[in-house]
């Protein structure tokens, strides 16, 4: 910031680069002590905006970058939340297994173990049932 800057500033926050009290030529300058801080916190604040502004502006290109790779951050974090949901619904869907049937030898043995002859159909439908059981849930 140039000297002028400072100064110009100094003019609109209403300061004065004189000691208030000091006589100039024939006039006394006279302000009260309240009025000196209220100009100086003025002061202070519009070479603090100046210096923010001149910050900003010389690390615009800096801050674009870093706004870009933070966008890219949250895309990705995005696309992650979006494969997590799918793998939960994948792991919590059980899959499909194959059904296993008797094999014509199994349902002889079956037969010879049950000893179907005239009414025990009954009896031998619990048992086919009960195998097949056996042989899905294992």
């Amino acid at each position: 910031m140039t000297q002028d800057e400072i100064i110009e500033m100094a003019r609109q926050a209403g300061y004065f680069l004189y000691d208030l009290t000091e006589t100039h030529g024939k006039k006394t300058v006279e302000t009260d002590e309240d009025d000196e801080w209220a100009q100086l916190e003025a002061y202070t604040k519009l070479v603090a905006a100046k210096e923010r502004e001149r910050i900003i502006a010389a690390n615009a290109p800096e801050l674009e970058k870093v706004n870009a790779h933070i966008k890219r951050l949250e895309d990705q974090a995005y696309d992650l939340l979006g494969q997590l949901k799918v793998a939960n619904i994948k792991l919590s869907m059980r899959p499909q297994r194959t059904w296993v049937g008797l094999t014509p030898e199994e349902i002889l043995d079956m037969f010879d173990d049950q000893q179907v002859y005239g009414s025990k159909w009954l009896e031998f439908a619990r048992a086919v049932e009960n195998k097949l059981k056996e042989k899905n849930n294992a």
